[in-house]
């Protein structure tokens, strides 16, 4: 049996902790297309790879301004379609002044690499295959809101403080179409779903 004297069983203590805070820590999102670049506060840009999809997918997260010093868990907002998030960035700091929401974790969901964006979304969006007349692919939902219930969710849970019981999608255009099927599909997994288009709107809390 191998055992440690006090001050090396503390060193092991202390580079165990470093490590793990290592792991858990996230550059802030940043718009590289902007010169100079721009970085979001309260801010963390990861990426997570879907094992049974075989692909990766970036998650743009927007934290409450006041994450870091208090101790509470917060409801997550997970949309879809990565290139909403300076909107919902946007708003997560103006609902500081405006207090229209209760303050929430905000995990954009974008599709990897972002040259294939459309073709991915719609591959993954759409439940059944999309006609070619219409850009063709679909049918990849199923495997999505697998990946999103087993995978992405409780990655979430164990890297933030979270509160499952209060967990909304929102989905715009063919992201609010994924939004009703997964209501339909997995009722509980979600208790707020916002669906949107130009055509029309749903929301169900």
């Amino acid at each position: 049996m191998i055992r440690l004297s006090a001050p090396n069983a503390l060193t092991t203590f202390l580079l165990g902790t470093a490590a793990a805070l290592a792991q858990t820590s996230a550059p802030p999102v940043t718009l590289a297309d902007h010169a100079p670049p721009v970085a979001f506060s309260n801010t963390e840009q990861r990426t997570i790879a879907a094992s049974k999809i075989g692909r990766p997918y970036d998650l743009f997260i927007s934290l409450p301004e006041d994450y870091s010093t208090s101790k509470q868990a917060y409801p997550v907002l997970y949309v879809l379609d990565g290139w909403h998030f300076p909107l919902m960035a946007f708003l997560q700091d103006n609902n500081v002044y405006s207090k229209r929401m209760p303050p929430v974790i905000i995990v954009n969901i974008g599709q990897s690499p972002a040259s294939d964006v459309m073709a991915l979304r719609a591959q993954d969006f759409s439940p059944t295959p999309i006609p070619q007349s219409l850009g063709g692919g679909g049918g990849g939902a199923a495997a999505f809101l697998d990946f999103l219930e087993h995978e992405l969710i409780p990655f979430i849970d164990r890297t933030y403080r979270t509160n499952p019981a209060d967990r909304g999608l929102l989905g715009h255009s063919l992201g609010g179409k994924f939004a009703l099927y997964a209501l339909e599909q997995r009722p509980g997994l979600f208790q707020r779903i916002v669906a949107a288009s130009r055509l029309f709107s749903q929301t169900t809390a």
